[in-house]
């Protein structure tokens, strides 16, 4: 989804998973369409960010999941730094791929 403000005209070389953004800054997504939007398109590509905990919530675990699934999907690098791995490691915490010929064709054969 595009903000209203876009450069007119495509960036030039633009990696995959990356996206013109203001000032001639490149944005990575966080995979999550309206947290991009909050964030005006999406985090600056080589920024470092620092996730925190909240005890009353587990939203922080979903974002951080997202985000990370976003950069392997995209072959982005992404560094997780945490005293304590999930259990069954960070595969079973990331979200599976799921590609859309297969999704396709199992919800016509579901009607």
């Amino acid at each position: 989804m595009k903000g209203s403000f876009v450069k007119k005209g495509q960036a030039k070389n633009q990696d995959i998973g990356t996206r013109p953004g203001l000032h001639g800054q490149t944005l990575v997504s966080m995979g999550l369409v309206d947290f991009d939007r909050l964030l005006g398109g999406g985090l600056p590509l080589g920024t470092l960010t620092l996730l925190l905990e909240d005890k009353h919530s587990q939203q922080h675990k979903n974002v951080l999941r997202y985000f990370l699934a976003e950069a392997v999907m995209t072959g982005q690098k992404a560094l997780w730094i945490s005293p304590n791995l999930p259990s069954g490691g960070p595969e079973a915490f990331l979200p599976a791929a799921v590609d859309p010929s297969e999704r396709a064709s199992s919800s016509s054969q579901a009607s």
